[in-house]
């Protein structure tokens, strides 16, 4: 531990205290928190003694601690007689810093240590272990407050049953770790989780203060996490505690609204009375947890997260405690339909594991079914199963489902969380916010606006659009895989016939006609046998009019090339490029000085999307609506619409006056103010073939076209798509 001893830090106080101040509810107020460092000197009687201790690792965090070994008819180990008690972290080993060295150089260590030498082991408890740690302060033997003890040897019996038990003069047992595992390979972000219809449970490491939930749960009865929470809850939120203690005094949860730095929207001060007594410790843990549940379902909270109570100075049973949390939590999350969270302090990686593997041995033994179909170079599965479980590039979120939000959000980790919060917070009209993956098994994760509606036509027009929007987005990444939920067809109310049609026929249409070689999965709970049933319905129906590929021609004027080239500069002395220049010019009167190239856009996928829209809009509105229209941007921008097109899940990025869209406009003097220069003062501006359809007049709460319309417009010289495909950016003009 790096840093410089903080003598001020120490104070201490004996276990007896310890245990009576944890059984009335405190009072807030600053304080440091009561250190037990000791210098233990342990002694053995004979050569083949034992110090009657177990030290096991943590390759993450690479700490060491103790477990006291069985001693046979005695009632203390040497190292027990001496001061030492279970799960104390070592600090130094006959003056030697254990902290970075690796187990077999810790083992050496303890090897080292010869009859009649006494082992003198500096140690401390968990708790004032994370403190100086957190702190960046130096734990050593040289502190003030460090008490020195030492085992009786006199009064010891000096032979031990446990002796002939052993085929080795060792002098303690080692938990040495599998060779193939060292703390470089493992990854310090770890998450398991179980899923029942729609509860969930999870454990995680990290700070409890930090968890994105609704409500964090506090054992009052633990002085330091008590400390912690109210440290950053602030002093507005301290005192809100105060006042409801001496307000509420036989109460035995009190509840405060989260403030200052702590991510929750609430917080449970509940306390935990420890007992001995095995039948009885269970029973506290059990109620704890259910107390808290039940409070927060009569809150009507979705989601919590809880800290793992008796693990530290108590020193119970991990076992027992991560069994009896893990399954009262599933039980009660079952009953009321709550989202738990078990977050684990990061260096307590035998709490963590102990916690992730009574979760797994509660899993309900059930087969998740797999259909799938090939459509063309893709694939289409449908699946029972935990959408955060699923390995593919990209994992689609809805807005409209705030419970399945916070579960991908909670397992993608705080990191996700933030990374979405700053996202929404920045781009509040944002159609597609996308994150990493986190813990989660994908590379990105879209969340993805949009809003369920009662109307058929309605509820048509919003998947279709969605989808679109995740369609480019994942092109534009180069994905090859994607997991979609079942949206809209949980507690929102809509047709889950005409969901499971709509989001099938597009995903089908898709793979069919853009030839993608994709896995696209629709994950459904497995409590949701109808929803399963439909999905896999409409996949393996033919779809004879999707099976008919569209007839083309692409322009005469388009050049050949075999390396996927998108952009060919037109030469000054073609009609074509005098043609675009004269429109172009036309338009902006003055403000353009130079035109610098004029580029044709070739982008052959999206180009037959486009003609397939317009020969929809021309049989359904009998009547050709193409209009060449002006778009501004930024460099940057124009280079990704040249391969991505016009991208809905950007749209809100600039204007949404006339609704959340792609915008163009007659005017280039209009576009000209998008088109923002770069450091070699040149702007770019497309001219764009678009399908404007049957438009009509738009607002800035328009999240998709109304029904009946394809576009909305100002009702000048401003129209609003919603439909990436509707739109072709034919050429790029670069100006100044």
């Amino acid at each position: 531990m790096a840093g410089t001893p903080d003598n001020e830090l120490l104070s201490s106080t004996s276990d007896q205290e310890e245990t009576s101040m944890s059984n009335s509810r405190p009072v807030y107020s600053p304080r440091r928190i009561n250190q037990d460092i000791r210098l233990c000197t342990i002694t053995r009687t004979h050569e083949k003694d034992t110090y009657g201790i177990e030290i096991t690792s943590c390759p993450i965090e690479l700490f060491y601690s103790i477990r006291i070994l069985p001693s046979g008819n005695k009632k203390l180990s040497n190292a027990a007689l001496a001061g030492v008690k279970p799960n104390d972290r070592i600090v130094e080993i006959n003056d030697e810093s254990v902290d970075l060295r690796t187990l077999e150089e810790v083992v050496q260590l303890l090897q080292e240590t010869k009859y009649p030498q006494p082992l003198i082991l500096l140690v401390t408890n968990a708790e004032t272990y994370d403190y100086y740690r957190h702190h960046d302060k130096q734990i050593h033997s040289k502190l003030p407050n460090v008490r020195k003890l030492s085992n009786r040897v006199e009064k010891r019996i000096v032979s031990s049953p446990l002796d002939g038990l052993r085929k080795t003069n060792s002098l303690m047992d080692l938990h040495l770790p599998k060779p193939t595992t060292t703390h470089r390979n493992i990854p310090r972000t770890s998450f398991n989780q179980i899923k029942s219809e729609n509860s969930l449970v999870n454990v995680c490491k990290g700070d409890l203060a930090t968890q994105n939930v609704d409500v964090i749960v506090v054992s009052s009865s633990s002085q330091f996490l008590f400390d912690s929470i109210c440290q950053a809850g602030g002093t507005d939120f301290t005192n809100a505690y105060n006042a409801e203690v001496k307000k509420k005094p036989g109460r035995s949860l009190i509840s405060i609204k989260a403030d200052g730095k702590l991510t929750s929207k609430q917080v449970y001060f509940l306390p935990w009375t420890e007992r001995f007594d095995h039948l009885m410790l269970s029973a506290s843990i059990q109620k704890f947890v259910s107390d808290a549940i039940t409070e927060a379902a009569n809150d009507k909270f979705r989601s919590m997260a809880f800290p793992a109570i008796g693990c530290g100075l108590y020193g119970y049973s991990i076992d027992l405690v991560a069994r009896t949390m893990t399954t009262e939590a599933y039980q009660q999350s079952l009953k009321h339909r709550i989202n738990v969270s078990f977050v684990i302090q990061p260096q307590r990686m035998d709490v963590f594991e102990t916690f992730r593997n009574q979760i797994d041995s509660i899993i309900p033994k059930q087969l998740f079914e797999v259909k799938s179909t090939t459509i063309k170079n893709g694939s289409i599965e449908v699946i029972k199963g935990d959408m955060t479980k699923q390995k593919v590039d990209v994992i689609i979120a809805s807005s409209s489902s705030g419970f399945l939000l916070k579960t991908i959000l909670n397992a993608a980790g705080a990191d996700v969380s933030t990374a979405y919060n700053n996202e929404l917070k920045n781009r509040p009209n944002a159609i597609l916010i996308e994150t990493p993956g986190g813990a989660l098994f994908c590379k990105r994760i879209f969340f993805v606006k949009w809003e369920p509606n009662h109307d058929p036509q309605t509820l048509r027009i919003s998947l279709t659009d969605m989808v679109s929007t995740v369609i480019q987005s994942a092109i534009s990444h180069k994905f090859t895989s994607i997991a979609f939920p079942a949206i809209g067809c949980g507690n929102l109310g809509c047709s889950v016939n005409i969901v499971v049609e709509t989001l099938v026929f597009e995903m089908k249409k898709c793979l069919l006609k853009r030839q993608l070689p994709w896995t696209v999965k629709f994950v459904i709970e497995p409590s949701q046998q109808n929803v399963y049933d439909e999905f896999w319905t409409q996949v393996s129906k033919k779809q004879d009019d999707l099976d008919q590929q569209c007839l083309y021609e692409i322009p005469s004027t388009w050049e050949t090339s075999t390396d996927n080239k998108m952009r060919f500069e037109l030469s000054p002395n073609t009609r074509e490029f005098q043609e675009v220049k004269q429109k172009f010019n036309d338009a902006m009167h003055v403000l353009a000085k130079e035109i610098i190239r004029i580029e044709r856009i070739q982008n052959e996928r999206w180009y037959v999307q486009y003609l397939a829209h317009q020969k929809d809009f021309k049989s359904r509105l009998n009547n050709d609506t193409e209009r060449r229209l002006f778009h501004g941007c930024p460099e940057q921008a124009a280079n990704s619409i040249i391969t991505d097109c016009f991208n809905r899940s950007h749209a809100g990025a600039n204007a949404t006056l006339y609704g959340v869209g792609a915008y163009f406009s007659s005017h280039a003097t209009f576009s000209h103010s998008y088109a923002n220069p770069n450091s070699n003062g040149e702007r770019r501006m497309f001219i764009a073939r678009v399908l404007i359809g049957k438009t009509t007049p738009g607002d800035s709460s328009m999240k998709t076209r109304p029904v009946g319309f394809d576009s909305t417009t100002d009702g000048n010289h401003i129209f609003v798509i919603y439909h990436d495909a509707q739109a072709y950016a034919e050429y790029l003009i670069t100006y100044k």
